[in-house]
C-alpha cells in the first residue's frame, strides 16, 4: 500500500492506496445484473477502466447501490485463433459509485471480488493462450 499527499487547488490532501494487487487498464465491455430491494433482477452494461484480481471499475450509466452484490462478466477480445470469446465471470461487491459529474463524462463504479474465473474453462491448450493475453496485461498494467 503507498500514501500520497499533495494540494489541490488550494486544498491539502493525503491518501492512503488500499488495493493488494496491481489493477491493469483495460476497456472491455461488461455486463452485470443484481436483485433490487423489490425483488426483482436489474441488469445493465458499461465498459471496465481498470481490472485487477479482486476488483473491477466500470464506466456505466446504470449504477448499483453501494454494499450490493452484483454478478459481473466482463468480455475478452477473442484470443489469437480462439473462436469463443473468453470471459471473466464472477460474484462483487460494490465498494462506490462515482456519479457524473459533468456533461460528456461518464461516471462509474468500483467492485470488490474473492476472485473472479476465466472460462470457458483453461485447459492445456488455452493455458498458452491465457499466458499471451496474461503477457497483454502486464503490458498495459497501471499502477493506479
Amino acid at each position: 500500500m503507498g500514501t500520497q499527499s499533495g494540494q489541490n487547488g488550494g486544498q491539502s490532501f493525503h491518501s492512503v492506496e488500499r488495493r493488494k494487487h496491481i489493477r491493469y487498464r483495460l476497456d472491455f465491455p461488461a455486463i452485470f445484473s443484481w436483485e433490487s430491494s423489490q425483488r426483482r433482477r436489474l441488469q445493465g452494461e458499461g465498459i471496465t477502466r481498470d481490472i485487477g484480481l479482486e476488483g473491477v471499475f466500470i464506466f456505466t450509466a446504470t449504477y448499483p447501490p453501494v454494499e450490493t452484490i452484483i454478478q459481473l462478466e466482463v468480455v475478452l477480445p477473442p484470443l489469437t485463433g480462439a473462436r469463443a470469446t473468453t470471459r471473466i465471470k464472477g460474484e462483487a461487491r460494490v465498494l462506490r459509485v462515482e456519479p457524473r459529474r459533468e456533461k460528456g463524462v461518464t461516471g462509474g463504479f468500483a467492485v470488490l471480488s474473492d476472485g473472479f474465473k476465466l472460462y470457458p474453462p483453461v485447459t492445456d491448450k488455452t493455458k498458452s493462450q491465457f499466458n499471451t493475453v496474461k503477457k497483454l496485461l502486464e503490458l498495459r498494467r497501471s499502477d493506479e
